[in-house]
């Protein structure tokens, strides 16, 4: 997209095209910059390892609430149930975990393939 205006500009009798290419690179420079620093932050490291430590207690405590794993697993007692139910979610969301509503109340369990 900026080459294009790149191009128009040099077709165009602007009085500063020189400005406006400078403007042009710098803005290409800005995204390149932004683009390349996509490696996961320091939160995003340590939500792995707590979603690698749920999945562990899922598979060995079988269909569960949250509050229940808060309950019986004192490594989550630290983390907010807000917290860990984001973490659910996410685990959700991916295929790794199930969620299923039991009189009004979710309960979570790995995914089994048949």
């Amino acid at each position: 997209m900026f080459a294009t205006l790149d191009g128009i500009i040099d077709d165009s009798n602007l009085e500063n095209k020189v400005e406006v290419h400078n403007f042009i690179a710098h803005e290409l420079e800005l995204l390149n910059k932004r683009s390349s620093s996509s490696r996961p932050t320091a939160t995003q490291i340590a939500n792995d390892a707590i979603k690698n430590d749920i999945v562990d207690a899922l598979a060995t405590l079988g269909p569960i609430t949250i509050s229940e794993l808060q309950s019986k697993d004192e490594k989550f007692d630290q983390y907010s149930n807000q917290k860990l139910n984001a973490l659910m979610t996410q685990l959700v969301k991916s295929g790794i975990v199930k969620r299923e509503l039991i009189k009004k109340k979710a309960y979570f369990s790995i995914v089994t393939t048949d």
